[in-house]
């Protein structure tokens, strides 16, 4: 049994920060019997769960002098931190980091008492970078490592060759044709294209983005390439045990194919292609640790006809936008969006409007023009959107670690919402926990009608894809849908659009 109870207060009810703001709060001690201290520390730290090992960092920490506490009586410890630029707070699919304010009394001759409340980390002005980034250039040379490693087998297989073992042999020598190969690709590939390399304008990116990449070439003849492939991928990679049980577990966040370009004729004499690669809308930020990463990689391949293709790849910083705060990250998702395609939609008379129809229906409606409805049409169908605002208020305003919140959100979860609502961006669906019909779809971030301010983001199938992609930022759609989750960064509900 604890000798003491420590109670951590932070001045922010919903304990959320920004990067940058000040941490503040109390930490409460009340002894259960006489006690000795020799001191008491609180401290602000991050650490990782998951599948992966636990990885921590301690950011600061205030120390305070030692006493006698007595019996029942409560002592309080003030304290005030800077929040840190990173890593912010992240929850994803293997990995999870969090942030803590964490209090631990020295009790001589005993196990210390300790406590630790949670707390969150948002994008703020801390996440600012410190220097210029810097352009990121990679000219395909073989790494390192696989000339070790072919190194190494060459080894096996002379060796093998000595001792006639037919099996190694045959397993050595395939090897070293595998890995040979990999080390004289670009080689080869360069003996077409000349001096090739590949280019990152910058070693950042934000959310939202678009990032300029190019290749350069120096064919010494006219040549023909298939294609100019650019794959943008995003991966949690975490390691769980040690030494012979050591497993590195990986999971694709996101990954798309760009064509830089398609089957095209090079000229003889230095050339470049270049494009903008969109960056998706998530918080998976760039995150490093000893077990525990988020990597963002940006790979090229140039397809060669009857030649080995050229390949290079870099690594890149994803971190949030140097201006970005809660309130415009919704703006980031509209940036990274393809103009708006004008669509004549002429106006309709505001006491009445054509029928719910379904989904797919819906959207072909948005893209042609309507005639004037007839007066003997059904009036406007009757919105759920103050029902959801009610709703909505009624979990932000819950208490985030108590009982209630979840209570509120299983009972949203269990309604269908008839909504109107007006597009504010579009963008694609990233999250794998999503039923499978879904996990390829698009993302709609709606304003709801007949509400101050709700926001809802509604995930739509992929057989939708291309009608959903077609329509414009301000574009109006009647929904039915069914909320799956709250997300608690951006005060808005998650829901599946419902099938008509």
């Amino acid at each position: 049994m604890s000798k003491c109870d420590i109670v951590i207060e932070f001045d922010r009810d919903d304990r959320t920060f920004q990067a940058g703001e000040v941490i503040s709060g109390k930490v409460y001690v009340t002894p259960k019997t006489n006690m000795p201290c020799d001191g008491v520390r609180v401290e602000i730290m991050w650490a990782t769960h998951g599948r992966g090992n636990s990885d921590s960092e301690t950011i600061d920490a205030l120390e305070y002098n030692g006493r006698q506490f007595l019996a029942g009586e409560t002592v309080a410890y003030e304290f005030r931190f800077d929040s840190p630029g990173q890593p912010l707070t992240y929850h994803g699919h293997y990995l999870n980091v969090d942030h803590y304010v964490r209090a631990r009394l020295d009790v001589p001759w005993s196990f210390d008492p300790k406590a630790a409340e949670e707390y969150i980390l948002l994008p703020g002005p801390a996440c600012r970078p410190a220097d210029e980034p810097r352009r990121l250039t990679k000219t395909g040379e073989p790494h390192r490592a696989l000339g070790c490693v072919l190194a190494a087998v060459m080894v096996v297989a002379v060796v093998s060759l000595l001792f006639a073992f037919l099996p190694v042999i045959i397993i050595a020598w395939a090897v070293a044709a595998i890995v040979g190969f990999k080390l004289l690709r670009n080689s080869l590939a360069a003996k077409r294209l000349g001096e090739t390399t590949f280019s990152l304008a910058r070693d950042r990116a934000a959310p939202g983005e678009t990032l300029p990449v190019s290749v350069e070439f120096s064919p010494k003849r006219s040549m023909r390439i298939n294609a100019a492939i650019v794959v943008l991928k995003g991966v949690e990679q975490v390691v769980s045990g040690s030494g012979t049980n050591r497993t590195t577990h990986t999971k694709t966040l996101f990954k798309k194919h760009y064509a830089l370009s398609n089957e095209a004729q090079l000229p003889a004499g230095k050339q470049m292609i270049s494009g903008n690669i969109a960056i998706p809308t998530t918080d998976a930020w760039t995150f490093q640790a000893d077990d525990n990463k988020v990597i963002w990689e940006m790979s090229l391949r140039v397809d060669i006809p009857n030649w080995p293709d050229w390949i290079a790849s870099t690594e890149f910083e994803l971190g949030p936008n140097v201006n970005e705060t809660p309130a415009q990250i919704d703006a980031l998702d509209a940036q990274s969006q393809p103009p708006p395609i004008p669509t004549p939609v002429p106006p309709t008379p505001p006491a009445e409007t054509p029928p719910t129809q379904p989904i797919a229906a819906e959207i072909e409606t948005q893209h042609r023009a309507r005639p004037e409805p007839e007066p003997d049409q059904q009036p406007k169908p009757v919105s759920d959107g103050l029902e959801y605002a009610e709703d909505l208020n009624a979990i932000e305003s819950s208490d985030r670690f108590g009982d209630q919140r979840g209570e509120l959100i299983a009972r949203a979860c269990e309604r269908t919402y008839n909504l109107e609502v007006t597009i504010k961006s579009v963008s694609w669906t990233l999250e794998s926990s999503m039923p499978l019909e879904f996990r390829n779809g698009r993302t709609v971030i709606a304003q709801v009608e007949d509400t101050d301010s709700a926001e809802i983001a509604v995930h739509f199938p992929e057989s939708a894809n291309e009608d959903i992609d077609a329509l414009s930022m301000g574009t109006t759609l009647r929904l039915t849908v069914r909320p799956r989750e709250f997300n608690k960064f951006y005060c808005r509900m998650e829901a599946l659009v419902e099938e008509h």
